[in-house]
């Protein structure tokens, strides 16, 4: 089985919604797709943990700033302080995700 094969964007997503809620438009399914993945990601950069039950949880994740070197020059560089979105899943999903 190729990456791409296992790979599922958020147009697979609305594809298989719409297959189980024809009732609506695909544009319809794809605005709420979007309005719903953006208000998550809103909702953890506000500092918030969000927890998908049976998924696993969504939150922003603070790195410190660090000492790192230039690999070109050899120089040593501060890295700064940055933040990230972190998706850690549920320890059966983990389990799962090891096994393949």
């Amino acid at each position: 089985m190729t990456i791409n094969q296992m790979t599922k964007t958020k147009k697979d997503l609305v594809v298989r919604v719409k297959q189980d809620i024809p009732k609506y438009q695909a544009n319809q399914l794809k605005e709420m797709t979007d309005f719903l993945l953006n208000d998550i990601v809103e909702i953890a950069k506000s500092g918030y943990v969000v927890s998908l039950k049976n998924l696993g949880n969504i939150q922003q994740i603070h790195k410190a700033a660090r000492p790192g070197r230039n690999p070109k020059t050899g120089e040593d560089v501060l890295i700064a302080a940055r933040s990230r979105i972190s998706f850690k899943f549920r320890p059966s999903l983990a389990q799962i995700q090891e096994e393949t």
